[in-house]
């Protein structure tokens, strides 16, 4: 992405293929978001529910994707921004699940969220609920009809289709963090990052 916003031709995805078989990051996965933060504020946030291809190469496009999200038209990220202030997290997805009562069955930063009607859908990432301190409802209701633009009473709507799903959150600050500290014998690796 740096090389990208720095107008130089970003290297070819599988110029990572070697170092991702490596580290085991070419299987498929259930879903991927990418998550660029600037000082705490969203300014890039591109994912995929259903990738046909492995995760490096999901990271890859939709890392590049982030950069030009569309809520973001009037003010890009900079290639200074980038580097300098830019936190990237990337969240791994279950495939997800239909639930019926939305109210009863998200558990608030635990299930993300997906709602769809027709040609309107959105979703919340799990950590959208505790970032903005909402309860069930306001998580549920929110993403219906601010994200998913779906008009109405969205709670007793029977033409709404609602999944949910777990994520597993890896960021660039908690790995920064988690690589200055060294681990002894018995000791946890925890910091407060």
């Amino acid at each position: 992405a740096q090389c990208a916003l720095d107008g130089e031709r970003p290297p070819p995805v599988d110029y990572f293929a070697a170092e991702a078989r490596e580290l085991r990051l070419d299987g498929q996965i259930g879903g991927c978001f990418v998550t660029y933060k600037s000082h705490g504020l969203l300014r890039g946030c591109i994912g995929i529910f259903t990738p046909q291809e492995p995760l490096y190469r999901v990271v890859y496009s939709r890392g590049l994707a982030s950069l030009e999200d569309s809520r973001f038209e009037w003010e890009r990220i900079t290639a200074t921004e980038f580097r300098n202030d830019v936190d990237i997290s990337i969240s791994l997805l279950t495939v997800p699940v239909r639930i019926r009562d939305p109210l009863k069955e998200v558990l608030v930063g635990v299930h993300g969220i997906s709602v769809s009607k027709g040609y309107h859908r959105g979703t919340y990432l799990p950590q959208v609920a505790i970032e903005n301190n909402w309860d069930a409802t306001t998580f549920v209701t929110h993403c219906a009809k601010r994200k998913a633009g779906i008009p109405g009473d969205v709670l007793n709507d029977p033409q709404i289709k609602w999944e949910t799903y777990t994520a597993t959150v890896v960021s660039e600050k908690e790995i920064d963090c988690a690589l200055a500290l060294p681990l002894r014998r018995g000791q946890l690796n925890t910091c407060s990052c």
